[in-house]
């Protein structure tokens, strides 16, 4: 891999060299304040959904700062009796929209609109919480405003696993073995570990900012324009566009180990179209940030 610090025609903003606060952050006494609203997108995924939410029931960040937001993109058939089910367990609201087609950006930026809590954090439905993932990225907003928090995954089979008993499973789900997966290129292991080691020094972090486990600030979000809707229609790249647009706002993007997500694999959306839908929208974020395009072929990507 190209040394990052190598790399040409590096972003035009600040350096992402988060150390001094990583320093306070891990000093940082278990009391919390912060409210966070956690932004789940769904479409026709009940089964992976429910796992995800009785993931976030064993959380263990305070739960009576926590609230839980479904924003469903119009599934054909509807989370009826998903509050019910989960009434006792966590504060949760279910956001329902048209169908028009894939659109990411816009039912992420919904649920973020009403939501109530000083941080969003975006989790996918298909991704099981470990206990410590809210707890881990919150505490970062503890010391500074000028962050954003990117988690790790790690992609598991987990299809025969009722969800109602993935929170006792929790300690054996964390050592499945790891799989190839179709979001990931294929690869056992999340794909951007090479560069989140390096993310202090990463030309261009936003590279890593991906919406399936991240954490901002909701002011901050609203301040940059939220998710850019242009990107609706087809999969992929919304994400990373948001993470510049932040990091251009002097935050720094802030890789959070601990904030590990176990992602199910799954067939909701196949290996052919996330390659077609990239395509488009690949080229859409680098009319945005061409610089981007260069860094990543020399790393290997498109």
């Amino acid at each position: 891999m190209t040394q990052l610090s190598e790399v040409s025609n590096q972003a035009d903003t600040h350096s992402n060299n988060y150390a001094s606060i990583e320093l306070t952050v891990r000093e940082l006494p278990r009391a919390y304040n912060k409210t966070v609203s956690v932004v789940i997108p769904h479409f026709d995924a009940r089964i992976l959904l429910e796992r995800c939410l009785f993931g976030l029931t064993v959380q263990s960040y305070p739960s009576h700062l926590m609230e839980i937001i479904i924003s469903d993109d119009g599934s054909a058939s509807q989370l009826c009796g998903i509050k019910e089910k989960f009434r006792d367990r966590l504060d949760l609201r279910v956001l329902t929209h048209e169908r028009m087609g894939f659109r990411l950006a816009t039912v992420r930026n919904r649920g973020i609109l009403v939501s109530e809590g000083e941080v969003i954090l975006c989790l996918d439905c298909d991704i099981i919480p470990v206990p410590e993932l809210i707890e881990a990225h919150l505490r970062w907003f503890h010391v500074t405003d000028k962050v954003s928090t990117i988690g790790l995954r790690k992609f598991i089979d987990v299809g025969v696993v009722n969800p109602s008993d993935v929170p006792q499973l929790m300690p054996e789900l964390r050592e499945y073995p790891d799989v190839p997966s179709a979001s990931n290129r294929y690869l056992t292991v999340d794909k951007r570990l090479p560069e989140l080691r390096y993310l202090k020094e990463h030309p261009y972090p936003c590279n890593c900012f991906h919406g399936s486990n991240i954490a901002f600030r909701k002011d901050s979000a609203v301040g940059v324009g939220l998710f850019d809707t242009a990107f609706d229609g087809h999969w992929g790249y919304e994400d990373i566009e948001f993470g510049y647009r932040l990091y251009k706002a002097w935050h720094y993007l802030v890789f959070e180990p601990q904030a590990l997500g176990l992602h199910q694999e799954n067939t909701v959306l196949s290996a052919e179209q996330r390659a077609l839908d990239g395509d488009v929208n690949r080229r859409k974020l680098y009319e945005r940030l061409p610089g981007l395009e260069q860094y990543r072929r020399e790393i290997g990507y498109k």
